[in-house]
């Protein structure tokens, strides 16, 4: 059984990092694992230091990485948390270490229409209902 999404830890212990950590923890916990919703979306606002966000080249989730770090940050130290409490409790158990990458895990998840990650600009006029 996994644990409840208030029991993640966030080992650099900061406000901000924690704020980011808990609430993208509660919508793994609800979304993922118990189906209580059907979709996360990670929203931030971009506030460029120079070129706009058009101006980069690629896909729109290719311009959106940069901005979207601490949402990949946060999914990590989870999965990392996570990684290093099922080895304490392995007991010296030479089994294989978790395997794990934010990449390939936000891809599957997003290929299958349960996380969107998107800016403040994009959202504007959505209608977000039964979620």
């Amino acid at each position: 059984m996994e644990p409840p999404a208030g029991e993640y830890e966030n080992p650099y212990n900061n406000g901000h990092k924690r704020c980011t950590i808990l609430s993208t923890a509660a919508a793994i916990h609800k979304v993922i694992e118990e189906g209580a919703f059907r979709k996360i979306i990670f929203v931030k606002p971009v506030v460029p230091a120079g070129n706009d966000i058009g101006f980069l080249p690629g896909t729109e989730q290719d311009k959106l990485r940069p901005w979207m770090g601490s949402f990949y940050d946060a999914i990590d130290n989870l999965f990392s948390t996570k990684a290093k409490k099922k080895e304490k409790t392995s007991k010296g158990d030479n089994a294989s270490k978790l395997s794990f990458s934010v990449e390939s895990f936000i891809d599957q998840y997003r290929e299958q229409g349960v996380i969107e990650m998107k800016t403040f600009n994009y959202m504007r006029g959505r209608t977000l209902c039964d979620l």
